[in-house]
């Protein structure tokens, strides 16, 4: 693969950290950026974090750790980005609090009741024919043991 140089700096440094971006990554990036329909009319400029304890890496490590697939990363490094985070950082510090999630209606709480109901029948239900498979799985034994012992010995045994 290709590897293009960089000697900028990065993220408004005053020092120019060279870095390494391969050409592969890249256009797996513009690829997925194209994928994604807020990115249309964007611009989007990537480049190697200069430090593993910065904030776009620890974003980034953060949002592979709880599950975003590479998609989904892109999509909130172009939708929202670092600048995005740090928006919502200091509203929090201007007081205005994040919000809550939705507390489920009456309805939901009912349905979800139901549906728990009803998984505690079907479990009662398997229960209830295992039990039953295997009442008659020991009466088949038995059975065949029985026809067995009377075949052998050419005579009905009661």
């Amino acid at each position: 693969t290709d590897v293009v140089e960089d000697d900028a700096p990065l993220f408004g440094d005053d020092v120019a950290v060279p870095t390494s971006f391969s050409r592969e990554e890249s256009l797996r990036i513009i690829t997925e950026a194209l994928a994604i329909d807020k990115a249309a009319g964007k611009c989007v400029v990537a480049s190697a974090a200069p430090d593993m304890k910065s904030l776009e890496s620890m974003l980034v490590q953060g949002m592979r750790e709880v599950g975003f697939d590479r998609l989904q990363e892109v999509e909130h490094m172009v939708t929202r980005g670092v600048k995005g985070y740090n928006d919502m950082l200091a509203s929090e510090k201007e007081g205005v609090v994040w919000e809550k999630a939705p507390e489920p209606t009456d309805e939901e709480k009912a349905l979800e009741t139901a549906s728990k109901e009803e998984r505690m029948i079907m479990m009662k239900q398997k229960r209830q024919d295992s039990e039953k498979e295997q009442e008659l799985k020991s009466l088949a034994t038995i059975w065949a043991k029985r026809e067995y012992l009377r075949k052998s010995l050419k005579r009905r045994i009661p």
